[in-house]
């Protein structure tokens, strides 16, 4: 029913990749901005949350949009956003990465007795160049840490020498 799909890291953790386009609304000349998680997605993710749960797997969530209103437009959260918290909040999905305007932004929100973040990330096509480094922590804490491309670097380490590369910073 969509894009979505879920990659295990290993035996403890996993990565729930929703789609949250609405390819069918953008058939005008105006693009819709706005995402969702589709109700046959939603169908299809509740069964691997309760296996994630009874198997002590965590999972964090990873999509286009907002979960939260982290950047003040309402208009990039998705428009079921409080479904899909609740079963965020229900199966313990405690962190969704997310990238609508490519800056970097967190929010934790209090919902149904869960702590939810939303942690917007960088792009490479966007100026600073910057992307996130998420990793977890022996005891299961999620540290995220934005990091800057360093093209100059590796101009350096190749010995690139044209003038765009060498002198990308500036």
């Amino acid at each position: 029913a969509s894009l979505s799909y879920i990659y295990a890291l290993d035996d403890e953790h996993w990565v729930l990749m929703l789609d949250s386009a609405r390819y069918e609304d953008n058939t005008n000349i105006y693009s819709e901005a706005g995402g969702r998680i589709r109700k046959k997605t939603i169908e299809w993710l509740e069964p691997w949350l309760k296996k994630a749960e009874a198997g002590h797997i965590d999972v964090i969530s990873a999509m286009h949009h907002d979960l939260t209103d982290i950047t003040g437009f309402p208009a990039y959260v998705i428009s079921n956003a409080q479904e899909i918290r609740d079963l965020f909040a229900k199966y313990h999905v405690r962190v969704n990465l997310c990238g609508h305007t490519h800056l970097q932004y967190w929010k934790t929100i209090n919902w149904k007795d869960e702590s939810i973040t939303d942690l917007m990330t960088g792009s490479l096509d966007v100026y600073s160049f910057r992307y996130g480094s998420v990793s977890w922590t022996a005891n299961n804490s999620l540290t995220y840490t934005s990091l800057s491309t360093d093209v100059q670097g590796y101009a350096e380490k190749t010995d690139r020498s044209d003038s765009f590369v060498s002198a990308f910073d500036e």
